[in-house]
Formats: structure tokens, sequence, C-alpha cells
């Protein structure tokens, strides 16, 4: 009789660590849930922001007179090739 209360102590006592162990791991599906969103959201600032500095530094660029663009182009090109030498 005794080992029979004692089994079924086991058992229950494994039981409800399954059950501790199944909440814990609800618990951390939903922090990395929560970890994901934040994450998305701030990957999607980020990339409109650098698109806005992007079509801003266009605008920009397309302000210059072009002859003011070529002489930076050029420029650049000289100092590319420089670079590789």
């Amino acid at each position: 009789m005794k080992s029979l209360k004692e089994r079924e102590n086991t058992i229950q006592s494994s039981l409800d660590a399954a059950k501790a162990a199944k909440e814990e791991i609800e618990k951390l599906k939903a922090d990395n849930k929560k970890i994901m969103a934040e994450a998305r959201a701030e990957r999607d600032n980020l990339l409109k922001e650098a698109k806005e500095i992007r079509d801003k530094m266009i605008r920009k660029a397309d302000k210059k007179p072009k002859k003011t663009r070529r002489k930076n182009y050029r420029r650049s090109k000289t100092t590319n090739n420089q670079r590789k030498s």
C-alpha cells in the first residue's frame, strides 16, 4: 500500500512539473512573439528613415546644376581610380 501511494505521489509530481514546464514554454513563446513584433516595427522604422534620407539626397542632388554634378562625378571617379592603384 505504501509503495502504491509513493508511486501515486511520484506521478503527481511529474504531472505538476510537466504542467509548470508547459506554462513556462507558453510564457516564453508569448515573450518571443512580442520581441519579434518590436524588432519588425524597429526594422520598418529604420527602412522608412533610410528611404526618406535617400529621397532627400536625390532631391538635393537634382537641384544642383548639371555642371556641378558632372564635376563631382569626375572627381569621385578620379578618387576611386586612385584608390584602386
